[in-house]
């Protein structure tokens, strides 16, 4: 993965598969899919290129942040995740989708 910051800085994250920063900016979760990238889901805190926490040692596919980057949403592995801070706690929101599902996750402001 391959990022860009507003002031048009890089920053190379060798090994990851996919990511997405929060709203605010200050959080990035990125994760692998154990074939073409490692397995697992770590956070990073912008703009460091180290991980902070491994979140999830599982294979995911997805990520959708809340808007108020509190807490985040994750796919994989036929199931959906919801982790939020300060915990980070790893919580089954649905299970049963196909393990290679193409799913979109969408926040839907009220």
């Amino acid at each position: 993965v391959l990022t860009f910051s507003a002031d048009g800085e890089e920053m190379f994250l060798p090994g990851e598969g996919g990511a997405c920063f929060s709203p605010g900016g200050s959080w990035m979760i990125a994760w692998g899919d154990g074939e073409l990238s490692n397995a697992g889901v770590r956070l990073y805190q912008t703009p460091s290129s180290r991980p902070l926490q491994t979140l999830s040692a599982g294979n995911m596919q997805a990520c959708l942040w809340q808007a108020d980057s509190l807490g985040f949403f994750l796919f994989g592995e036929g199931s959906i995740y919801r982790f939020v801070f300060p915990g980070l706690n790893q919580e089954l929101i649905a299970t049963g989708f196909a393990n290679q599902a193409a799913i979109k996750l969408i926040w839907m402001a009220p």
